[in-house]
């Protein structure tokens, strides 16, 4: 909802608070980290070029033994390590004769070819997303707090967990091992997390969903917010951010096309990423759709919670797939940050919408800012835009619009993570 302004508001909040934090930045590692600065190759673009396609080609002629390519780490490259689970030493010499250096191609041989580890991390990945859903496939892993990575030179995937004084780590190292095998092993250590938000009014040049949005109320010179919702694309490829319709004032007959829209904690020229480029509150839409420009980019992510920064984007839902009294959207909101509720109807017709029809309605607390958060299911899939809500000023309903109708009016696509 808009800033010191109440709407009649009553929404659709959806989701578990299971929601994978997009990692970025950061790396947890055997070693500590330092700054290498390669020194140019000692043939000039042949070696690079040919360094490029090595370890394709290696994949493509061994794909069942190949384990992996590396460098010394010396800044004058005398070493290229080049694996296999066997017959390391022949492989490597019919690799050399198109080498341009073939004494740098070192031989040595592994436990694990690459497609085996890369295959196990696969099967972590879908195992850590399972955890997140509330099912675990480790004892004493309950959580999806961790990070995994493969590590060529050891030859094994990582788990990487961070510290906790009460965690049984040996416990835990045996569960892995007879759950996946010796090629696992676990860490503890930092795990990544996104760098760039302070707050959801401090969150630099990387806009994403459940972020403050300022504005002057169009045709006065009053300062407001409210909050972005997804980040969208367009036909031709324009990558764009929704709000709600209302925003500006709109739904008083004020369009505001072209108004322009701020981030980064005030209405000042540095802080301008785009301006509304289309609008519209009737029937089953209050959305508008803003332009990204000016050094800000648009992420497929959301932002929730301060632990959870930048939930990745995974799906986007339908209205018939709605279930009423069957489950649970969440949302993040600039006022009343993260909240949850179950949809009590999807067939709300708000008075403020002219022919406002299909609008979901939950039992959750919303504030005024909190118009355009996003609503999402399950943490990471698309359900729908925060238009208003009621209940005073405990403000404990909510009503959001769906964000396939969003979609179908304003001609946009939500953008979905990898």
């Amino acid at each position: 909802m808009k800033h010191a302004r109440w709407r009649i508001r009553s929404l659709a909040l959806i989701g578990s608070l299971f929601v994978a934090t997009v990692t970025a930045g950061s790396m947890a590692a055997a070693e500590t980290a330092h700054h290498i600065e390669l020194g140019p190759p000692t043939t000039g673009k042949p070696l690079d070029v040919a360094l490029a396609n090595l370890e394709s080609d290696a994949r493509e002629r061994w794909p069942d033994t190949f384990g992996g390519i590396w460098g010394s780490g010396n800044t004058d490259r005398t070493r290229i390590v080049v694996a296999f689970t066997d017959e390391a030493r022949e492989n490597v010499e019919t690799l050399r004769e198109a080498f341009p250096e073939p004494d740098l191609l070192e031989p040595i041989e592994v436990s694990h070819s690459l497609a085996e580890l890369e295959a196990t991390q696969l099967r972590l990945i879908a195992d850590r997303e399972a955890a997140r859903g509330g099912v675990s496939q480790v004892e004493g892993l309950d959580s999806a707090n961790y990070d995994l990575d493969v590590d060529r030179r050891r030859n094994v995937a990582v788990m990487i967990i961070p510290p906790d004084s009460d965690r049984d780590l040996d416990a835990l190292r045996q569960e892995v091992a007879s759950t996946y095998g010796e090629v696992v092993v676990v860490e503890e250590g930092p795990t990544a997390e996104p760098r760039a938000c302070a707050s959801r009014f401090k969150c630099g040049s990387q806009l994403r969903a459940g972020l403050g949005v300022q504005f002057i109320m169009a045709g006065t010179a009053t300062a407001s917010h409210c909050t972005s919702a997804f980040v969208v694309t367009r036909p031709g490829g324009a990558i764009q951010m929704l709000s709600a319709g209302h925003c500006g004032d709109y739904a008083n007959g004020n369009p505001d096309i072209g108004n322009a829209r701020y981030h980064r904690g005030s209405i000042a020229p540095a802080n301008l990423y785009g301006s509304v480029q289309d609008q519209y509150e009737g029937g089953r839409v209050d959305a508008e759709r803003h332009s990204i420009g000016n050094g800000f980019w648009g992420n497929p992510w959301t932002y929730l919670s301060d632990p959870y920064q930048a939930v990745p984007v995974k799906s986007v839902g339908t209205w018939a797939g709605i279930m009423i009294y069957g489950g649970e959207l969440c949302k993040g909101g600039a006022t009343s940050g993260y909240t949850c509720g179950i949809v009590t109807s999807k067939e709300y017709s708000p008075g403020y919408i002219p022919n406002g029809n299909r609008f979901l309605a939950l039992a959750a607390y919303s504030a005024p800012g909190d118009s355009g958060s996003p609503f999402l299911w399950a943490g990471t899939h698309a359900e729908a835009i925060l238009s208003g809500g009621g209940g005073g000023a405990c403000g404990c309903w909510t009503i959001a619009g769906h964000i396939e109708y969003a979609d179908e009016k304003l001609g946009v696509y939500p953008m979905l993570s990898p």
